[in-house]
C-alpha cells in the first residue's frame, strides 16, 4: 500500500502506513451515507464564491475546502482532495504576502 500512495501524492518518501482506519460514512448515522450535489438552480459560480476566503483574501480567517467546493469533482473523494491542496495553496501564498 506504500506504493499506491507515493504514487497518488507524488512524494516517494512517504513511510509505508503501519495501520489503516477506515470510517464506514454509508452506516454513520450522522450523515446516512450522504454526499453533495448541485441543484437544478446550482451555477457554476457558485463553486468559486464556496472556495473564496471568509471574510476577505486579505484577511482570510475561513477557508473552505472538500468535495462540495470543488466546480469540477464536487461529491468525489478526489474533488475534496484537489479543493484541500487548493486552500492550502491560498494559506501557504497568504502567509508568504505576511512575510514581506
Amino acid at each position: 500500500m506504500g506504493w499506491l500512495l507515493r504514487t497518488f501524492t507524488g512524494d516517494p518518501t512517504l513511510p509505508v502506513p503501519d495501520r489503516v482506519i477506515r470510517h464506514c460514512w454509508t452506516t454513520d448515522p450522522f450523515t446516512m451515507g450522504a454526499y453533495s450535489y448541485p441543484s437544478t438552480s446550482s451555477q457554476l459560480s457558485d463553486y468559486a464564491k464556496l472556495s473564496e476566503p471568509l471574510p476577505s483574501c486579505e484577511q482570510p480567517k475561513l477557508l473552505l475546502a472538500g468535495e462540495h467546493t470543488h466546480e469540477h469533482y464536487w461529491s468525489f473523494l478526489h474533488g475534496a482532495r484537489m479543493a484541500g491542496i487548493e486552500q492550502a495553496h491560498k494559506i501557504i501564498e497568504w502567509e508568504e504576502k505576511q512575510r514581506l
